[in-house]
């Protein structure tokens, strides 16, 4: 993840138990609102 954003390596290290990475697989999401119908996105 910090090769792909360098400007973070600033703020956090590999291993500092400050953040996670998390890969999602076979995921739905609704996006919902008041203005539209509520759209589908599979990934």
């Amino acid at each position: 993840m910090l090769d792909f954003f360098p400007s973070l390596k600033a703020q956090y290290t590999p291993g500092d138990g400050n953040t996670e990475v998390y890969y999602l697989k076979d995921v739905t999401a609704t996006i919902c609102s008041f203005t539209s119908t509520p759209e589908v996105i599979n990934f």
